[in-house]
């Protein structure tokens, strides 16, 4: 039960790695976290494509493996993109995603249960699920501008009382 979060751990840290030897070779940040985000994306959407062709158990639990271990590569995409706009609201705006982000999965869990209660198969899970991270990877690339977006001198809480 630990080894799909060590491997998620080995992955973001060869994730980071990545990312910063892209950027030694003088790839912009933004360049780079849409490439850590399109890994972090469209390998488990291929993942769970190919899970609805799976015939054993062993298949299926490499293809989650590898979809998690590629899922980690969004600690240098996501995560470091929204330091990188908003330093001075990263807080906020990871705390407000991940809230949004666990409603989501509260009912996508409720959803995935209906479905799967009324046609006895996870297929059209599968396929919605890689359709919903091919249009995450579209969303991202096509409209999350780079550079600064928020200044971190317009932060709305100051934790010292120094200017």
């Amino acid at each position: 039960s630990a080894l799909p979060w060590c491997i998620y751990a080995v992955s973001a840290a060869l994730g980071g790695r990545l990312a910063d030897k892209l950027l030694r070779r003088r790839w912009s940040s933004w360049r780079v976290r849409q490439c850590m985000i399109c890994i972090s994306h469209l390998v488990p959407a291929m993942c769970f494509i190919a899970l609805t062709c799976a015939r054993s158990a062993c298949t299926a639990t490499a293809l989650l493996m590898a979809m998690l271990a590629a899922k980690a590569f969004t600690a240098a995409g996501y995560y470091s993109h929204v330091s990188e706009v908003a330093p001075g609201f990263t807080g906020a705006l990871l705390g407000f995603t991940n809230g949004v982000g666990i409603l989501a999965s509260m009912a996508a869990g409720l959803a995935t249960g209906w479905h799967v209660d009324g046609s006895g198969s996870f297929h059209a899970v599968f396929w919605s699920t890689a359709l919903l991270y091919v249009s995450g990877v579209v969303v991202f690339c096509v409209l999350m501008p780079g550079g600064l977006i928020f200044d971190s001198s317009q932060a709305p809480l100051r934790l010292s009382s120094r200017s």
